[in-house]
């Protein structure tokens, strides 16, 4: 069994009385999104040269607002390869250069009440192995497969009784499909397994399950679609997204081109606190990275 101690120290100082600092420390992460490199960055390309030494986007970084209920999601994530990380370095195909950190993080942030509290937080601190840019024969020449495997721990950083942890071991192979001149199709479905104690939500599996699929298309430049799907252990507690983004103009000189962003949700387990309830949320807003 996984010490929770062990996987645990990494989100552990964010308990509930010490949210200051992890303002402090999203607004941190945030100031790198004023970096172009960031803002440039397409999840889908495959290890990018970025002009930050040693640190990379990992997942969508986006400030998305809703009005029923009136909150704000956000979310950061970024990501560094453990050996040679600096990202100019070339990979001597070593296995250990496929060995990554990623933290991301994703909050509700209350509009209505006169604090402006973080209703809900998710912690996400993972290591994986990614072995990317796969062409076997049977693949064409268009396509391309990779695949990741890896450990990850999942908090909401709250003392008992509101404490939500877990850890999964998780595979997630991936195929894009380029079908026309800088549009494609990406499919990516993820498997977990969960290891270590559940006692903080010992029926977690029945709403996030043990998978999901996430399918993306659209253009490089342009429009493009995101689905999410998954279900729970019973397959009665289930949960979609929809993303849709577009670029706009870039900001000044920076070269920043940020992405007009738009989001729906229904279903359970989208956040840790309230796992049990079904939520639907329209949100509006802006990604860096999508």
């Amino acid at each position: 069994m996984l010490a929770r101690t062990s996987v645990h120290a990494v989100a552990g100082g964010w308990k509930a009385g010490n949210r200051w600092t992890g303002r402090i420390c999203v607004l941190g992460a945030l100031a790198l999104l004023g970096i172009p490199a960031i803002a440039a960055v397409e999840p889908a390309s495959t290890d990018p040269i970025a002009p930050l030494p040693v640190v990379q986007a990992y997942e969508p970084i986006y400030l998305l607002f809703g009005a029923d209920p009136e909150i704000a999601k956000f979310q950061v994530s970024l990501k560094t390869r453990l050996f040679d990380p600096s990202w100019d370095t070339p990979r001597a195909g070593q296995a250990r250069d496929g060995l990554y950190f990623a933290y991301s993080q994703t909050t509700f942030w209350d509009l209505v009440n006169e604090s402006r509290p973080f209703v809900d937080s998710s912690y996400r601190p993972e290591f994986f192995w990614l072995k990317d840019d796969l062409h076997p024969q049977w693949l064409t020449d268009r396509a391309e497969l990779s695949w990741q495997a890896g450990l990850r721990h999942e908090s909401n950083g709250q003392g008992e009784p509101s404490s939500r942890s877990f850890n999964v071991v998780y595979f997630r192979p991936s195929l894009a499909v380029d079908w026309t001149r800088r549009r494609f199709l990406r499919v990516v479905p993820t498997a977990w397994i969960y290891i270590g104690d559940l006692s903080d939500n010992p029926d977690i599996a029945r709403y996030r399950g043990y998978g999901d699929v996430r399918v993306t298309g659209g253009k490089d430049d342009g429009l493009q679609v995101s689905l999410l799907g998954r279900a729970g252990s019973k397959f009665d507690r289930v949960f979609m997204q929809v993303d849709l983004s577009f670029p706009l103009s870039r900001v000044g000189t920076s070269g920043v081109r940020p992405f007009l962003h738009v989001q729906a949700s229904t279903g359970y387990a989208e956040s840790l606190q309230d796992y049990r309830e079904r939520d639907r949320r329209f949100l509006i807003g802006i990604s860096f990275v999508r």
